[in-house]
């Protein structure tokens, strides 16, 4: 007589493990965990001239970073959605309006009460944070980014700023610019996890050993995208049992 045990199907089931794979540019390339990639356009940005010290820029098109006379880019960014995913790369992303030997050097500042339609040279916020990156020679018309690794780390507001050292203006396009490239933010982050549900077997399903057995599972990303196709199956004793939404099989002794 065949011995019978009892198996219960998901996470307790010492037999059956579950994982989904990310999608392979092609077969045998090394798995890589998926990323997402969040976009986020400036919610306020500005700059202030010492030359003109009096003077709000809210309504230019262009943002100047300048040695002589002093002006300071502001920007701010509201982030969202990251529901505590880690953030790999941040990348502050312009489209140069105006060329210079130096694109300035940019900083995260504490200040996040700055108005954009207000601010002056008078009245600009401290440059307390320190440079963060430097960029060199950059060409109008090109897109550019400042690398902020490790600096996004959450949900927020993040206010930076970027000033140089050169007597060479540059120029970068606001978020009013007719064209090009307006100020982002570009993060990417780890992928949320999919939601996988298993169909089959039932919980409290007993088999015989050697009896055929259906595994069937569902599994959606965070759009929405069913990726059920891509669910492995898999015995901690008998190694993969099959790739797919439905997978048959039969129970060994011991597995």
């Amino acid at each position: 007589m065949r011995a019978r045990r009892r198996v219960t199907p998901g996470a307790a089931a010492p037999w059956l493990l579950l994982a989904l794979l990310p999608l392979l540019s092609h077969r045998g390339a090394a798995q890589v965990a998926p990323t997402a990639t969040l976009t986020f356009s400036s919610t306020a940005d500005t700059y202030a001239d010492s030359g003109s010290a009096t003077t709000n820029f809210n309504s230019s098109t262009a943002l100047r970073a300048d040695a002589s006379p002093t002006r300071i880019i502001y920007l701010r960014f509201a982030v969202s959605g990251l529901s505590g995913r880690q953030v790999q790369k941040a990348r502050l992303r312009l489209g140069v309006n105006a060329a210079s030997p130096a694109g300035g050097t940019v900083h995260l500042i504490s200040n996040h009460t700055w108005n954009e339609a207000t601010v002056t040279y008078n009245t600009r916020p401290a440059l307390d944070g320190a440079g963060l990156q430097t960029l060199g020679a950059v060409t109008a018309g090109a897109t550019v980014e400042f690398t902020l690794d490790g600096q996004i780390t959450a949900d927020g507001v993040y206010d930076l700023a970027i000033d140089s050292t050169s007597s060479s203006a540059v120029g970068y396009n606001s978020s009013l610019a007719t064209s090009g490239q307006k100020p982002q933010l570009v993060l990417t982050v780890a992928a949320q996890a999919p939601t996988v549900s298993i169909a089959q077997p039932p919980t409290g399903a007993s088999y015989f050993t050697g009896d055929a057995i259906t595994l069937q599972a569902s599994a959606h990303d965070s759009a929405g995208v069913d990726l059920s196709t891509h669910v492995v199956w898999s015995s901690n004793l008998a190694g993969p049992l099959g790739t797919g939404a439905v997978v048959t099989t039969s129970l060994g002794q011991g597995t």
